[in-house]
């Protein structure tokens, strides 16, 4: 696959592999935990809802999309995906470069309860 999540001691680094650095522009997103909103696997459908306008990288409809791509009510958007029926949906609070990040990866579940960690409350034990 064209993406690899590693999570820092503040922050997820979605690194973007292969050709997919070319066609999305970028080498990776970095999502700081103050800034997640949200995170859920959905469908394609779904998540294509409101997202009107690529200002930067490739689009095939209905088999791809990767890059910058502006929508509503989540404006500015970063996608890589290449087919996949469900992805991963990113919901940032404003401040950062992006509103949504969208992947498309092997196991979405999976990858989203990574991606969730950081909203889990933790007990302030010793």
């Amino acid at each position: 696959m064209g993406v690899e999540v590693l999570t820092r001691a503040d922050h997820h680094e979605i690194r973007i592999t292969g050709m997919d650095r070319v066609w999305g522009l970028r080498t990776s997103v970095t999502i700081p935990f103050s800034l997640l909103d949200e995170v859920r696997v959905m469908t394609v459908g779904e998540a294509t809802r409101g997202v009107w306008l690529r200002t930067g990288g490739l689009a095939f409809p209905r088999r791809a999309r990767v890059g910058h791509f502006r929508g509503r009510p989540r404006k500015r958007q970063y996608w890589r995906w290449w087919g996949s029926p469900r992805v991963v949906v990113i919901d940032l609070k404003s401040g950062g470069r992006f509103d949504r990040v969208v992947l498309d990866v092997d196991d979405p579940e999976t990858t989203a309860q990574q991606l969730r960690l950081p909203l889990v409350p933790h007990p302030q034990g010793r």
